[in-house]
């Protein structure tokens, strides 16, 4: 018997094509495609390259890497500023302060308590430490209507300015934000009006980290009205302005409001709310000095006009 098999005389082909084809059956269904893997890569082992089949999955312990991104940010403006010491240094160094204001968006919430506590510092010192009806008696002498009441009236005039003064000062703290608001809101109008306004928001913290001078000017009233020896001049308390070298009976009116209002105070609070402005802006400072100081030209113009018709 012989155990050999056939010969196959077809040749084996070199490439796939040349090989002969097997019939597929009719019912055959094509293989699946393959589903992408999931691999979860240890901590200690390197990523490997990102491919379209397979996602890599983070191991739950492992902490992200931190990005350097904030460090970036905080890293040219250095470390914030104390409150307090940032109010100091809006006196002595206006330009980086008032640079950290805008950059940093610091909260005007200090100086704005600061003034409204020694603005009722002072009311009470003023109600309690000095006679008011002195002061009120002396503030009436320069008005030609008082001067011509008889005795019985001038009194009476002399009681309804003591009491409603005494409210008034016992008060005027709450008047300290309402001028900060209306401040504010002049400044931000007019920059909108040039095209280059900041945000309100930015204006109002400008005009609140500018209260150093507003601050300075409530402690030496403080010091007048507790050492004054019982009168206080309501006209002018602390006599920082030019108005202290005229005499409020015999002056002119005109002259003496246009004398009062260059006040060693108010110049200085302007000059930084220009500052504060500039900064906050991203604009020029000779800008923003003449427009300040322009607003308070004005508002001298009516006091002034008032004074005269008044």
């Amino acid at each position: 018997m012989n155990d050999e098999k056939p010969f196959d005389r077809t040749p084996w082909a070199a490439s796939p094509a040349e090989r002969p084809s097997e019939a597929k059956p009719a019912d055959a269904t094509p293989a699946p495609a393959s589903a992408p893997t999931t691999s979860i890569r240890p901590a200690d082992e390197p990523p490997a390259p990102s491919s379209d089949a397979s996602v890599w999955v983070r191991p739950a312990d492992e902490a992200p890497a931190p990005s350097a991104a904030p460090e970036a940010e905080a890293a040219p403006g250095g470390p914030a500023t104390g409150a307090v010491a940032l109010l100091a240094k809006t006196l002595v160094a206006p330009g980086e302060a008032f640079e950290e204001v805008a950059r940093r968006r610091r909260s005007p919430l200090l100086p704005l308590l600061l003034l409204m506590a020694l603005a009722f510092v002072a009311a009470i010192a003023l109600i309690s430490r000095s006679d008011f009806s002195v002061s009120m008696e002396e503030q009436m002498k320069s008005n030609p209507r008082i001067a011509q009441m008889d005795d019985a009236q001038r009194q009476q005039a002399i009681a309804v300015g003591t009491r409603f003064g005494k409210v008034t000062a016992f008060f005027s703290p709450l008047f300290v934000p309402l001028g900060i608001v209306v401040v504010s809101a002049v400044f931000w109008v007019c920059l909108l009006i040039g095209g280059n306004g900041p945000r309100f928001p930015d204006v109002f913290r400008v005009v609140c980290w500018g209260q150093g001078p507003a601050l300075l000017g409530s402690l030496a009233f403080i010091a007048v009205a507790l050492f004054s020896g019982g009168a206080v001049d309501l006209n002018n308390p602390v006599a920082s302005n030019l108005g202290a070298l005229l005499d409020p009976a015999t002056a002119a009116k005109p002259l003496v409001a246009l004398f009062k209002s260059l006040d060693v105070f108010v110049i200085w609070a302007l000059v930084l709310y220009a500052i504060g402005l500039a900064k906050a802006a991203r604009g020029a400072l000779a800008g923003k000095l003449a427009l300040v100081f322009g607003l308070y030209a004005a508002l001298v113009v009516v006091k002034v006009g008032l004074a005269a018709i008044f």
